[in-house]
């Protein structure tokens, strides 16, 4: 997701923290030359609304992943510390260009037939009353299973890997692991189907920059190389909608509209940021399918909500109270009303 189409001087200038980029404004300008809109999207989220707090803890784990510029103004872990305001969030916003730079020069440096990547050209879903009905369209759902008339969607990616297809069939394996772990534990969808078929190579657009030789086939992303030989193939995976549950945003925190149902087992943790996370570790609690949660306070760790919930079994046995990481039970609340 990087785009090296920002001069050398703007670079070296976010190399170093010298010049006229460190101003929160100029730097969400580059970033939006340097990065995807995905990227973008991310990068933008991440420093929108961050506390001064979560900006330091950032910056500090940055600067143990980047390598520093000889010439860069004097900057650690202590100095950083000492900043504020816009002056926090510019180094802090430099600090992450830099790292997606530095990243992008290794990746680069590789050469193309090495890199374990995937390269998604498209993207697109389809909803469908019945799923088990699309799948019976496709030659791969006929000798598949029925879904008893639940609902799903069809979910189409073309993508291609400048690996050859001995590595890339061990890619889309590993990309077929992925996607059934991640339906499972994002929300409450389930894979039912995924067939792969491999394509072949064909133009993905693209031209070569002034000044650099004409390739066949241009990749959008880095113009000077060649995507001939890349390795093109496409997946459809079909899911299962499992349940109702609602999303992140329509979480209550209000009386009386601030009780759900638990729809998949999760952990709870006793503290928002433990001091000493081993002792915090051995009090984690584990909460069951059906638990009944009262959410009473939502707050940010960086950019990534977490609830503040008082936690009731089937039984109505108290577990406590304690911090669930919101992307862990994305859609699967239910809300109980007030009585019930």
């Amino acid at each position: 997701g990087y785009q090296a189409n920002v001069s050398p001087q703007v670079q070296k200038q976010i190399r170093t923290g010298r010049g006229g980029v460190l101003k929160p404004e100029r730097l969400d300008e580059i970033a939006e030359v340097l990065l995807e809109w995905r990227d973008l999207r991310g990068f933008r989220n991440r420093f929108s609304g961050a506390s001064p707090q979560g900006l330091k803890a950032y910056g500090k784990t940055l600067l143990g992943r980047i390598k520093t510029d000889p010439n860069d103004a004097a900057l650690d872990a202590n100095s950083l510390e000492a900043l504020a305001g816009d002056t926090l969030k510019s180094q802090v916003m430099r600090l992450a260009l830099v790292q997606r730079i530095q990243q992008a020069e290794a990746f680069k440096a590789k050469p193309r037939s090495d890199r374990d990547v995937i390269i998604v050209e498209l993207l697109e879903a389809k909803y469908y009353p019945d799923v088990g009905a699309a799948m019976a369209e496709t030659e791969a759902g006929t000798a598949h299973r029925a879904t008893g008339g639940r609902p799903g969607f069809k979910v189409i990616m073309l993508a291609r890997t400048p690996r050859g297809q001995t590595q890339a069939n061990q890619i889309v394996a590993n990309l077929r692991q992925f996607s059934v772990a991640y339906a499972r534990w994002l929300s409450s969808l389930k894979i039912v189907d995924h067939r792969v078929d491999w394509v072949s190579s064909t133009p993905v657009g693209g031209r070569a920059p002034t000044g650099v030789a004409t390739v066949g086939r241009p990749d959008p992303l880095m113009p000077d190389e060649d995507t001939g030989a890349d390795t093109r193939f496409k997946v459809i995976w079909f899911l299962e909608i499992l349940n109702d549950g609602i999303a992140l945003s329509d979480v209550k925190t209000g009386s009386g509209e601030n009780t759900y149902e638990l729809g998949k087992q999760v952990d709870m943790y006793p503290d928002f940021e433990p001091t000493d996370v081993m002792p915090a570790e051995k009090r984690i609690v584990p909460l069951s399918v059906g638990t009944k949660l009262t959410i009473d306070e939502i707050r940010n760790k960086l950019t990534a909500p977490w609830y503040h919930v008082k936690a009731v079994d089937t039984g109505g046995k108290s577990l406590g109270a304690g911090w669930v990481a919101a992307v862990d039970i994305n859609q699967q609340l239910k809300p109980i009303k007030q009585g019930s």
